[in-house]
């Protein structure tokens, strides 16, 4: 999720395993997420296996449609998500 979280709903953010933030020098931490829970790690911690995670970003809009072109490039290798109408 991009905008540190703000597009999402704040109580809707705990089904998530973990959540894993880009950086947590860059974004200062959990400092103005929309988040009450714990960064569970960031971009260079995380491992594989996670069930579902949340990437909570704080980074600049380019940076965004990168992060956004590569999971959507991955749930298309593994076939998985749902694509919505334009």
């Amino acid at each position: 999720m991009v905008d540190l979280g703000h597009s999402w709903r704040r109580e809707t953010l705990s089904i998530f395993d973990i959540v894993v933030t880009d950086d947590f020098d860059q974004g200062g931490g959990a400092s103005g997420f929309n988040f009450d829970g714990v960064i569970d790690a960031d971009l260079p911690q995380v491992v594989s296996g996670a069930s579902r995670a949340a990437l909570i970003f704080s980074g600049t809009g380019l940076a965004d449609v990168a992060v956004a072109a590569a999971v959507f490039e991955r749930a298309l290798e593994r076939n998985i998500g749902t694509v919505l109408p334009l």
